[in-house]
Order: C-alpha cells, then structure tokens, then sequence
C-alpha cells in the first residue's frame, strides 16, 4: 500500500506541479530574448537558440525522462528518443512562437497572469490562493516567482495563439456516433485454436540438411574480434587520494542544496478501502465502520494492534500501520496535509483520499534542515575521492593509450608499466569482455577499430579501459555439424507449424463448406471456444494486442461470418466464425457523446496546430548553426 500511495503521490506532483511549473521551463530555462551569447547553436528568424541555453534544455529533459522510465532507461532506448535534436527542435519551435506572439499583439496584462496563477489548485489552501504555498513550491523546483510569472505570461499567449489557429477545427454528429460505434459495437465470436506444439515430426535428417541448405543466412556468425585490454580501475586511483580539510569544507559550501533534508514524519495508519464506484449506500457503510474504529483509537486502544485487525493496506497492517518515515510528496496530498499537520502521539479524524477513509498516527517529526558539515563529511570525501581518482585515471589511461600507440602495441606497453593485460579470446560485438564485462559503448567503440589498432581511453563506470585488437575473424556460416542440432530443432518448428496452418486451412474450408463448427471440431479432435460478448473497446482478453485479428473480426458481416484464411495468434492458428452483431445503444452513446465530442475536438485542433507550426517552421529563417547538430 506504502508504494503504491508514493507511486501515486509522484503522479501527482508530476502531472500537477512538474507539468504545469518545469515542463515550461525545460524549454525554457531561464534565457531572454535579447541575450546574445558568443556561443550560438541555431538561428530563429532574427533570434538565436544558445549553448547554454541548449545545455539546460537537454539536461532537463534528460531529467523528465529518467523520473518517467527510471532504470529502464537504457542507452539504446536514449539513442532511439534522440532527445539532442529533440531538444533543439522544441527550443527552435518556442523562440519562433514567442516572436510570433510578440508580434501579434498577444501577451496577456499583468491581470491576466495574476489571475491564471492563482487559478492553479496546487497553489490554493483550503480554495484560495495561497502566497506562502506558491513560494514554497517555487523554492521546491528552483524557480523564482519573476522567472515563473514571465514564462507564464508567454505560455498564456500561445493559448491564445493556438485558439485563433484551431478555431475552424470542427466535429460532425456522424464522426461522433461513428468514433462510438467502431469502438463500442459487440461481436460473439466462436472459434478453434491449433497449436503446433499439438503435431509431432518424423526424423529426416536429409529434410534438415536441405532446410539449413536454404536457410545458411540464418546461421551466420558475426565477426568475432581478440583484444588486450588493460583497465585502470577508480578504486584503484582511490587509494592515493586525500582530500583537505579546505576541499571538504568547499565542497560543502557549494553544494548546501544537495544536503537540505526536507520535513519527515513517521506515521500509522488505518485504512478502511472504497471501492472506485461505491454507492452512497457503501460509502456510508465503510464511512460508519471506520468511525467505530476511529473511536476506539481515540479512547486509547493500541494503535498498531487495531491497525493490525482493521487495517485494509495489507502490506503495513503486519507492521501496526507503520508506514516509517515519508515527506510531504511521497503520498497522496490529502494525506500529506493531515499527516503533516499533526504533531507526534495525535491522531487524525477520518481522512478521505482516493484509496479509502484512512485514520492517521503521527509517531515522530523530523523537521527540515541543511544537514552539518560534521554528518556529511564522509559522504563528501567519498565523493572527493571518486571525482578525483577518476581525472587520475582517466590521466593515467590517457598516458598509457600514448605510450601503446608509439610502440603499436598493448602488451608491450603494459609490460613497460607493469600493468596486467586481459586478452580475450574472440567474441562478438555483444558478448561481455574480460575485467570489464558486458559494456555496449565499450565493445561498440573497440568493434569500430582496424586490426592492430590501440583505442583511445573508454570510459565504463568503475573506469577507463584502454584496448587493441589482435585477430578479427570476418563473419562466417559454420559448418552443418557444428550446428546440426540448432538447425533440426528449427527445422521441426517450422514443420509444425506448417502442419498446423494446414489444419487450420482444412477446417477453415469444411466451414465455408457449410458444416458446423462443432462437428468439424470433434472430427478433428479440436475443442470449439465462445468469446462472449467484446468489443474494440473491451477486447476478449485471449485476442488482445492482435490488432489485425480484430480488424479482421469487426469487418465481417452476415452474409461473410469467416476470414479469408487462418490467423496466427500467439504462435497458434486461430479459426473463427463470428456468430453475433450487437450495436451499441443509441442511449448509451447519448451519455457518451459529449466526451468523444471534445477528445475528437481535442484531436483535430491538435493536428490543425501542428499543421500550422510545421508551415511556420517552413517559412521561417532557421539556420542549425553548428554542424554536429545540423
């Protein structure tokens, strides 16, 4: 329940706060319009996008991304969001709407921004606009109250330029109650499966080797590479660092911000769950239960013992309803605000979240504040001692790259150094190398290198590797024997599955042939399968993520109920025969109408939107200024 309550709050704050304060200023980190700096990355008409401004822009989207995937942002998927040229084509886009809207006559009055900051709920306190909490959250993101209401002032403009543009943008009656239908109609589909797993093939070993004959490709080997690489480790370099008292104490100085513990409280809870849809016959029901229990805590029953007998969240109940120590945005902001208005020992009246009634323990407070100097400092020279051990490092690396590409080689090099070579034997681009392991960057930079050629120092994350390459070995198709067993194995799939397609087939042309599914199916040892009722929108589980098999599905009618020919699902081939047709009510599209009104509305303005960007982009004067970028 505790993760999940964070994992909501975190939402929260980057849908309300994030998305409405800093996913402006990604984009918009701080520059003015008549800054002129010497490094200049793109020219927008008669403005300029900076490198520095650039640099803050990518950084913070950088940023955006790792809270949204976290350690599932790998490199390859950071190479495939190009967020380099995205970041520039946003900042290019923003400099070219800001003079337009200047141009235009568009920014709003000082009122105007008054009033649409005051408007936003997460800077209001009990329904009013809250000065203190508006500063609160602008120190939380770093932001000046100036530099906020200027970028809201532009932000507000280009509302109002989208308005003008997305104006004509209009929904018909018929596109509303077609969009209902397509996904709202029903369909009762009866179908087979056959699963090649279900057919056995007879040995042929010739039938394999005419099969690997025809598929050689598929069994080619990569080229394989041997390398010597000598790695020089941070830890290593570790060893010899001793950082000062001065150093300490600067670093400290500099990077206060980075040791401010933010307020924590610890806290029990009870939770009484409503389900999302509950009647107020339910809630009523759950609301009286959680106040027989709110009572006895009052009264001073044992808080933890109640929590362990009535407490819904599961997870904490084991523990009394201890939910240890959490800031303010680690949970759902009615919570929070309870929570942290609560000094220790007090309990809350029933608090309302979206998860259910909770009643709430404060058991400890840690107020706010920049941690000393005497707490940290051992953080702070482990910090010191890494920064620096990797410059000696990567010094070291860099000497010894010099030194092995005088003497064109590695080895020698290293055993001038006394350092330890690591060879290895051939490997493949993707295979993980001796001392250094299983790095893409690295073995992608020593697979780009000529034969006997010294790399310059690679960084990984416990150092510098430094690497030459003795022996390529081009691609190569093995020998049959060498791959006999692969090959049989895949020779055998692909002989069931073509045996199951053809059963698929067979039943498929008794059906169209007049005869019923369910005799075909006992003939062919098969059993028959009802969807039930399912739509576009409420899918039949066993077809999801298929979409060629719905498409197929919904585009036939009675007088043709079958496909055209099988359909492979999830390595098995299906066979169906729609049964039953059952369009969605009319009243029920009433109710919905007005929503696919305004998502088809929202769609069409947004297309309308990016078809006028992208033509402003297009008259416009836009020079990539420098070449990596261009």
């Amino acid at each position: 329940m505790l993760s999940l309550m964070r994992k909501h709050a975190t939402s929260w704050i980057i849908k309300v706060a994030l998305f409405l304060i800093i996913i402006v200023f990604i984009f918009w980190g701080g520059y003015s319009y008549t800054a002129r700096r010497a490094s200049l990355l793109a020219k927008v008409n008669d403005d300029y996008v900076t490198i520095t401004e650039y640099n803050k822009a990518y950084d913070n989207l950088l940023e955006s991304y790792k809270r949204r995937f976290g350690s599932n942002l790998s490199d390859e998927l950071l190479k495939s969001l190009n967020l380099r040229k995205k970041a520039l084509d946003m900042l290019i886009e923003r400099h070219l709407l800001a003079s337009i809207v200047q141009e235009l006559g568009l920014m709003p009055t000082a009122e105007e921004v008054r009033k649409s900051i005051e408007e936003y709920g997460i800077f209001k306190t009990n329904g009013q606009f809250d000065p203190r909490k508006y500063d609160m959250i602008l120190r939380r993101v770093h932001l000046s109250p100036e530099a906020f209401e200027a970028q809201q002032s532009l932000q507000l403009a280009f509302r109002k330029l989208q308005k003008i543009v997305t104006r004509n943008a209009k929904v018909s009656n018929k596109e509303v109650s077609d969009y209902f239908h397509f996904n709202q109609d029903e369909v009762k589909v009866v179908y087979v499966s056959i699963d090649p797993g279900d057919f056995k093939v007879k040995e042929n070993p010739e039938k394999v080797q005419e099969y690997f004959e025809a598929h050689k490709e598929k069994y080619r080997e990569p080229e394989k590479r041997k390398f010597d690489l000598v790695v020089f480790r941070y830890s290593d370099f570790e060893k010899k660092v001793k950082p000062t008292e001065g150093e300490i104490k600067y670093y400290y100085e500099e990077h206060k911000r980075d040791f401010y513990k933010e307020k924590q409280v610890r806290a029990r809870h009870i939770l009484f769950k409503v389900p999302p849809k509950a009647s107020a016959k339910e809630l009523e029901k759950i609301r009286k239960k959680a106040e027989k229990v709110l009572k006895l805590a009052k009264e001073g029953k044992n808080f933890a013992e109640l929590a362990k007998e009535y407490s819904e969240d599961k997870a904490s109940a084991k523990n009394g309803g201890d939910l240890g120590f959490f800031t303010y945005k680690m949970m759902v902001r009615p919570f929070s605000e309870k929570a942290f208005s609560l000094k220790p020992g007090e309990i809350s009246d029933l608090v309302k979240t979206s998860y259910g009634y909770h009643i709430i323990k404060v058991e400890e407070v840690k107020e706010a504040k920049t941690l000393p100097l005497e707490e940290v400092k051992e953080k702070i020279i482990k910090k010191l001692k890494r920064q620096r051990a990797k410059d000696l490092a990567q010094e070291a690396a860099a000497d010894f790259a010099d030194l092995a590409f005088s003497m064109e080689s590695v080895s020698k090099a290293a055993k001038e150094k006394k350092l330890t070579v690591a060879t290895s034997g051939l490997v493949k681009e993707s295979d993980p190398l001796p001392l250094v392991g299983k790095k893409p960057k690295v073995n992608h930079a020593l697979f780009s290198l000529d034969e006997k050629e010294v790399s310059q120092p690679l960084e990984t994350d416990e150092g510098f590797v430094v690497g030459q390459v003795t022996e390529i070995q081009e691609p190569e198709i093995p020998a049959f024997e060498t791959v006999k067993e692969k090959v049989r194995k895949d020779w055998e799939k692909e002989e069931r599955k073509n045996l199951a397609e053809q059963k698929a087939k067979d039943v498929l042309d008794k059906l169209k042939q007049g005869k019923g599914i369910k005799e075909i199916a006992r003939s062919e040892g098969l059993s028959v399968k009802d969807t039930g009722w399912f739509s576009r929108n409420k899918p039949y589980p066993k077809f999801s993520g298929n979409m060629r098999l719905f498409e197929l599905i919904f585009s036939r009618d009675k007088k043709h109920p079958l496909p055209d020919s099988p359909v492979e699902v999830r390595g098995k081939w299906i066979v169906f025969k729609v049964v039953e047709w059952k369009p969605a009510s009319e009243d029920k599209l009433k109710k919905e109408e007005k929503r696919i009104y305004t998502m088809l509305l929202a769609q069409k303005k947004q297309v309308l939107w990016d078809a006028w960007v992208e033509q402003m982009k297009k008259e416009a004067d836009i020079e990539i200024l420098k070449d990596e970028f261009k």
